[in-house]
């Protein structure tokens, strides 16, 4: 019988109770057996909940590994590009092409490089070009909640709470 199944079961049988159609001598036991599988069924749900975050604690450490290993192996590949260029730019080859590979020394496209970002910003808003820069602006939840508890009204803001099943 499912978890739910038991939940219809024990509703339906509440409302024969309530109608008079069950024995005195029945409801005791009839509820005891009915709790006893719920309880079983939601122990049993319980478990596999469990084993499925541990399962899912698992495969991110595993996600997190090997993230770390690419990590690692993408700083020694940009070590050894480092390394490469500084060799050819030291041989004075601009490059060259072999069967498996083709090597070229060439210039980038110009970069806008900014020296102090704060300053600019600056300067942009006070020649009125805001359309240059990029406002982001995220409300501190954590200092909002703490005002609103306090008792002050801010619009569009509550707080919630909810029930939440706990397993351990």
């Amino acid at each position: 019988m499912k978890l739910y199944e038991i939940g219809e079961e024990y509703r339906a049988f509440l409302a024969a109770v309530e109608a008079g159609d069950i024995p005195e001598d029945a409801i005791t036991d009839t509820l005891e057996a009915l709790d006893g599988a719920f309880e079983d069924k939601a122990d049993n749900t319980a478990c596999v909940i469990k084993e499925l975050l541990s399962e899912a604690e698992a495969i991110k450490a595993e996600v997190d590994a090997l993230n770390e290993r690419a990590k690692t192996k993408k700083a020694h590949a940009d070590k050894l590009h480092r390394y490469l260029f500084a060799q050819m730019k030291a041989m004075g080859k601009t490059g060259f092409e072999s069967t498996r590979n083709k090597l070229t020394i060439k210039k980038t496209p110009a970069a806008c490089v900014i020296e102090d970002e704060a300053k600019l910003v600056k300067y942009l808003q006070d020649k009125d070009m805001d359309n240059l820069v990029k406002y982001e602006a995220t409300p501190k939840k954590a200092e909002i909640k703490k005002l609103v508890q306090d008792g002050t009204e801010i619009p569009g803001v509550s707080l919630q709470t909810e029930e939440r099943l706990y397993i351990k």
